[in-house]
């Protein structure tokens, strides 16, 4: 799938703009300050309901006005749709698609629909979602029901982490252990899903990564890039599992850190580190 056509009003720094996008990658030219990276942002934004660059909606919205709006043409093959995304001030989105009146990103597609391409958690969460949506690649913000796996994700982090919190301040008891296993169980569900995206994402970008470094930098030196987790497994390992068992690697690798966790009052496992590596340092 792609986009053929963004219309941002009251976005950032547009007041009203529209933009035709041709099939393959779109190149943004101008000075530093003019708005290519909220035409980026809003891509993204439209693809995963956040933002790369902010924690809530607020910064999105045009100074001195109450609502921003973000449309757009999406076609896969001959079927075409229009989806639309309003942002309001001190309000939740209010997400809309021809498709399906009153349903949103996270209910326009499934796995079976395939991945929705727009033209083409720390930022290394943002760069995982949002790269595949500049490049036209599969991957975390290519496929539009991804958001609300993440979503899910959160909300199970979220409170497992408030548990953590009251188990450090309180102490350890049976209750505590009942209630770690439900969130570790939902945990690790949505984080093997999420995780397998983000791997299948990278694959996808490593030829192309490395094709780009050679363009610029006529090295005979190569660029790649893999992803590491605190599962603790091998980058070969992770690449060729399944989510079931990125899942039981989870739930393991939550027991192994329980102690430790219990102490800092803090989940310490999950699918959160993006490494790349030679040419470049890997940021830790």
């Amino acid at each position: 799938m792609r986009v053929s056509q963004l219309i941002l009003q009251n976005y950032r720094s547009y007041e009203d703009t529209e933009l035709a996008l041709e099939p393959g990658p779109n190149v943004l030219l101008g000075y530093n300050g003019v708005g290519k990276t909220n035409i980026a942002e809003a891509m993204g934004y439209l693809a995963t309901l956040s933002s790369h660059r902010v924690p809530h909606d607020g910064p999105l919205i045009r100074h001195g006005h109450e609502q921003a709006i973000i449309r757009a043409a999406a076609h896969r093959g001959s079927r075409e749709a229009f989806l639309e995304l309003e942002i309001n001030q001190g309000r939740s989105i209010a997400p809309g698609s021809t498709g399906k009146p009153g349903s949103g990103i996270r209910d326009s597609g499934d796995p079976a629909d395939g991945p929705l391409r727009p033209g083409g958690p720390g930022t290394h969460q943002g760069l995982a979602g949002s790269a595949p949506a500049a490049a036209g690649l599969p991957g975390l913000a290519a496929a539009p029901w991804l958001a609300g796996v993440r979503q899910d994700y959160e909300k199970a982090l979220k409170q497992r982490n408030a548990l953590m919190k009251s188990i450090r301040h309180e102490g350890f008891t049976a209750t505590h252990d009942s209630t770690l296993a439900v969130w570790d169980a939902q945990l690790s569900t949505a984080g093997a899903r999420l995780l397998r995206a983000r791997l299948d994402m990278l694959a996808a970008l490593r030829p192309h990564t490395a094709m780009a470094y050679q363009e610029l930098s006529q090295s005979v030196r190569s660029a790649s890039m893999e992803y590491t987790s605190s599962l603790e497994r091998e980058p070969a390992e992770l690449a060729e599992a399944g989510e079931q068992d990125l899942a039981q690697w989870m739930q393991e690798a939550l027991l192994s850190a329980r102690s430790a966790e219990r102490d800092r009052g803090v989940t310490l496992v999950g699918p959160i580190v993006m490494t790349s590596t030679s040419p470049w340092t890997p940021h830790r």
